[in-house]
Formats: C-alpha cells, structure tokens, sequence
C-alpha cells in the first residue's frame, strides 16, 4: 500500500468524527485525486487476474459435481420428507422434468436446458459432467457413475438410486442434458442445503473449515486438476481472511 493511500485511510479512521475529511477534502487529496495514482496497468495484474478468474471457475466445476453427488442423501430422505412444491419429495424437486412439445428439446435426450444459462456456464457443467464421463462418450454409464460415486463414499444402492432418478429416458446411462437438468438449477441458486453437503464432501474431518490437503484429495478423487500451483492459485481466491483455511462463508462465494 502506498503512503499517500495509507495517509487516506488513517484520515478516514480519525476517531473523532469532525477530524475526518469531507468529501471536497477527499477529492484533494493525491492519492483520491489521482496525482499518485500511476497511469500504466500494475506489472503482472492482467495475468494475476486470469488465475484468479480460472480459480474460481475451478472451484465452481469442483462444486458442481459435489452437488450432483449432493442427490444421494436427498434421495435417501425420500418419503420421510416432502417439499413445499406439490407435495414432492426433496430429491423430486430437484430434478427438472422432460419438457412439453411447446419448449425447446434438445435432440440429444428430450430435457430443455435453460437458454438462459452462459456459454461460459455451460462450459463449465460439461467439465463437471466430464468428471463422472471417464471416456467422453458424451454419456455417464452406469460404470463410471458406480466408480466415481464409491471413490467419493456412496454406496452401489445410491448410486443406482440417483441413475435411476436422473434417467429420465430409461437409457441406462445420463446425457449432459439430463446432468444440466439436475445440477443446472442448483449451480445456478445456490441453495444452502446443496451447498452445505458438497462443503461436507470436502470438510473430510469436519472441522468447519476445508485446509489444503482436503482440497487437494477431493480434486484427485474427481479427476480434476490437483497440482501444487492449481491448489494454491483455488486457495488463495477462495480464503479471503487469508487464514489459511476455506471457511464455509468463503466456499459459499464461489
């Protein structure tokens, strides 16, 4: 920080109110007015602010599919629970149903995906897709469903489970469609529920907090990238008190 914005900020915590500039005496000042300001880019800040970016879609893609997991509870609580929406279950009502012939189909499996979601946001839900579709057929067989489900904890009954909810089309596997149809809604709301159980996929020893070392495990166990400068790049973007450790305030903002 430099000494002209340091001078700002101790005038402003003046703790006598009267001692504090006015606005006029702000705009005075060199470092509000803009003499001390440098008229070149900082060195490096268009690079710095790519990894940050990258980092936060990272997180976004790891999130994604730790919400899609996030269906075997919700389904395990079916019939012990109804939600508010007509009286469906939990995992029901997050699941979007096949449209009607007045709305977009996608050709691939009858379910519309929102045309209101980003090329950017779409992008993003292939790559968590990508995580559960090992061999990019362009579908989750049932193998690679069962796979990645045990490697992040599930059960072969739970995964059965939710292939059988999100099939909506009796194909034995799940298109991107059908992933978009569930996980879409949920990545683009955010719901606390949804993100408070894939906060607890990678809070591994409940502390409260996701430390390094988890991070790097649930990476691993999605097959996304987990090496040292994607892990502390992930890091850095997400702790912002700078502690050391991703409180679930700080995981929510992703």
């Amino acid at each position: 920080v430099s000494a002209e914005a340091r001078v700002v900020v101790a005038a402003l915590l003046a703790p006598v109110p009267g001692q504090r500039p006015s606005p006029e005496e702000l705009l005075e000042m060199s470092w509000v007015g803009g003499d001390a300001a440098p008229d070149k880019p900082l060195p490096n800040s268009h690079n710095q602010l790519r990894a940050f970016n990258d980092s936060r879609r990272a997180w976004r893609v790891a999130i994604a599919a730790l919400e899609f997991f996030a269906l075997v509870p919700c389904i395990e609580a079916e019939g012990d629970a109804t939600s508010a929406l007509s009286g469906h279950s939990t995992a029901q009502a997050l699941i979007v149903q096949p449209m009607t012939n007045s709305s977009p189909i996608s050709h691939t499996s009858g379910i519309a995906i929102d045309p209101g979601f980003s090329e950017e946001a779409l992008a993003e839900l292939r790559t968590s897709f990508d995580t559960f579709d090992e061999d990019r057929s362009g579908a989750i067989s049932s193998e690679e469903l069962l796979d990645r489900f045990l490697e992040l904890g599930a059960t072969e009954a739970e995964a059965s489970a939710v292939l059988a909810r999100v099939d909506s089309h009796h194909t034995g596997d799940i298109s991107f469609d059908e992933f978009v149809a569930v996980v879409g809604p949920m990545m683009r709301e955010r719901g606390r529920i949804a993100l408070q159980r894939a906060f607890e996929q990678l809070d591994r020893d409940h502390s409260g907090s996701i430390d390094r070392s988890e991070l790097i495990e649930m990476l691993a166990k999605l097959g996304l990238p987990n090496d040292g400068r994607t892990v502390d790049e992930m890091m850095r973007a997400a702790d912002v008190d700078g502690d050391g450790v991703i409180s679930f305030q700080e995981f929510s903002k992703m």
